[in-house]
C-alpha cells in the first residue's frame, strides 16, 4: 500500500520536495516468536564482537554492530522467509513506482530495545546527499505498543504509525525517524534496512566489510 505525506503546498520551483512516500506491507505467515527466539539467540554472539557506530540511534547492543553481519545472510527458515517478504515488497513498490531494477543491494540488521530504550532521531541518508537516496526500510517483530515516528526534513512534523507484528514500511533513506520509549518489560525487537539501486551507490567500506547481500527482484 502507497501513501505520501504532504507538509507543505509551498514549493519554490528550484526547492526540495519534502514530502514523505511510504510502502506498507504486511505479513502473518512468517513464524516471529521462532524468529525473535532465534535473533535473541544470536544477540548472545554479536554482544562478543567490538561495538561501532550506532547510527546515532543511541541504542547500542546488536545496532552499534551492524557491520559484523547482514541479517539475511544468517541461515535460519524464518530468515528465508523474512528474505522473500522484503523482496516482495520492494519489488511491489518499485513496480508502482515504475522504477527497473532488475536486482537491488541491502544491508540488513536488527534492534534490540528493552525497557525504557527508544531509538533516537536519525538519517540512514543524510540530506547532504539525498540524491542518492533509495529505499530504507524495517519490520516490526515484537508487540509492543510503540510507533515510529518520521519526521520532515526541518523535523518540526511527524507521522507516527504503529509497530504491529508483521508490518513492513518503506520509506525513503534521508527522512529522519525515532521510536517511542519502550516501557514494556519485553524486549522489542525491529529489523531494519537500507536498499540499494546499485553498487556504487554503497560506502565503499559497507561493501569491503561483507555486509551488502544482493537481491534479485526478477
Amino acid at each position: 500500500m502507497y501513501s505520501e505525506y504532504i507538509y507543505d503546498n509551498r514549493t519554490s520551483p528550484l526547492g526540495i520536495n519534502t514530502n514523505i512516500w511510504m510502502w506498507q506491507g504486511f505479513d502473518k505467515t512468517i513464524n516471529y516468536n521462532a524468529l525473535n527466539n532465534f535473533l535473541l539467540d544470536f544477540e548472545k554472539e554479536l554482544l562478543k564482537k567490538p561495538e561501532l557506530n550506532d547510527g546515532g540511534t543511541g541504542v547500542g547492543g546488536t545496532t552499534a554492530r551492524y557491520k559484523h553481519y547482514n541479517l539475511l545472510n544468517l541461515q535460519h527458515s524464518e530468515i528465508q522467509k523474512l528474505e522473500k517478504y522484503i523482496i516482495y515488497n520492494i519489488q511491489s513498490f518499485l513496480n508502482y513506482k515504475q522504477i527497473k531494477c532488475e536486482s537491488v543491494y541491502i544491508q540488513c540488521w536488527y534492534n534490540v530495545l528493552d525497557k525504557d530504550k527508544q531509538i533516537a532521531i536519525h538519517q540512514h541518508r543524510g540530506v547532504d546527499d539525498y540524491h542518492l537516496s533509495f529505499i530504507s526500510g524495517h519490520l516490526s517483530t515484537t508487540e509492543n505498543n510503540t510507533k515510529t515516528y518520521y519526521t520532515s526534513l526541518n523535523k518540526k512534523n511527524a507521522i507516527g504509525l504503529d509497530n504491529e507484528v508483521g508490518k513492513l514500511i518503506l520509506f525513503p533513506s534521508y527522512i529522519p525517524h525515532y521510536t517511542d520509549k519502550n516501557i514494556n518489560n519485553n524486549k522489542r525487537i525491529s529489523i531494519a534496512f537500507d536498499v540499494y539501486p546499485s553498487i556504487e551507490f554503497i560506502d565503499p567500506s559497507y561493501v569491503k566489510s561483507g555486509i551488502i547481500k544482493k537481491l534479485m527482484l526478477r
